[in-house]
């Protein structure tokens, strides 16, 4: 059932007397959806990512989950991707959400449903919205969940700021999200992650070079250690990147016997660092 389908059946349940809801509460089959519908009467069915997470800090809102798997699909993009008032209205409430435990926890899990609903505005990604694609990334970082669907939405969420172009500030802040999401450390496993965020940064300008380059050798200082343990596959393509930063891995041992023209390796053949 869509969500203005359970707002349309609220408001007439609204309308009948309390003999006539109990006889719809026993009966099948409407009993079960009677009891989903239920769980929404006491504050109604939220309409907006907005409404959503002004609801997120109710314990009575048991359903927070269900509604977002709905919700991402059947919320309206326009016009809360379009006007300014209403971005700022978003990022507004997002960080009351972070002030209550128990929204602040529902909005970690909602994040990749909210960006799987960003992306279907025809303008994504679009410079207007670039305040919530920074607070959602930053969520993503600060959240102590790490999953793949962290990873795919934190580089759409990346992607989507470095084509909209941000200031010098802002960009220090991107990287400082991405360092918190790889940690000190990161697996093999993030290898191909970590090389897409990286392809992503060479392609794309940069308002602080100098933020840049060291944000891009301190990745390759996280991979080095475990570079032997790469497959050859990924060894050709940290080493042609560490070669166009001017950056030798021989000293940590990382070697590569063959060349081949795989599909990650190969995109960095000949790829240069964008212009500032």
């Amino acid at each position: 059932m869509s969500l203005d389908n359970v707002a349309a059946v609220l408001a007439a349940l609204a309308r009948l007397a309390p003999a006539e809801l109990a006889l719809l509460r026993d009966a099948e089959p409407f009993s079960a959806a009677f009891r989903l519908i239920e769980v929404n009467a006491p504050s109604g069915v939220p309409l907006s990512w907005i409404d959503w997470l002004e609801k997120s800090g109710d314990p009575s809102f048991t359903n927070a989950l269900e509604i977002v798997r709905h919700g991402k699909d059947e919320w309206p993009v326009q016009p809360s991707t379009s006007d300014p008032s209403q971005v700022a209205a978003f990022v507004a409430a997002l960080n009351r959400a972070q002030d209550n435990p128990l929204a602040s926890e529902r909005t970690a899990q909602a994040l990749p449903f909210l960006v799987a609903w960003l992306q279907q505005d025809p303008a994504f990604p679009a410079p207007v919205m670039a305040p919530v694609y920074s607070s959602l990334l930053t969520l993503f970082a600060l959240n102590s969940t790490r999953s793949g669907s962290v990873y795919e939405s934190s580089q759409v969420l990346v992607e989507a700021l470095l084509s909209v172009g941000i200031s010098g500030a802002e960009y220090i802040s991107l990287i400082a999200d991405i360092d918190e999401l790889t940690g000190q450390a990161f697996g093999i496993d993030l290898i191909y992650w970590v090389l897409d965020m990286i392809e992503s940064f060479m392609r794309a300008s940069a308002p602080d070079a100098k933020g840049r380059d060291a944000f891009l050798h301190s990745i390759l200082a996280k991979a080095a250690p475990f570079s032997r343990r790469l497959s050859t596959l990924q060894r050709i393509a940290v080493k042609r990147l560490a070669g166009e930063l001017g950056w030798s891995l021989d000293e940590v041992g990382v070697s590569v016997d063959s060349e081949t023209n795989d599909d990650v390796s190969y995109r960095f053949e000949g790829l240069r660092m964008a212009g500032n």
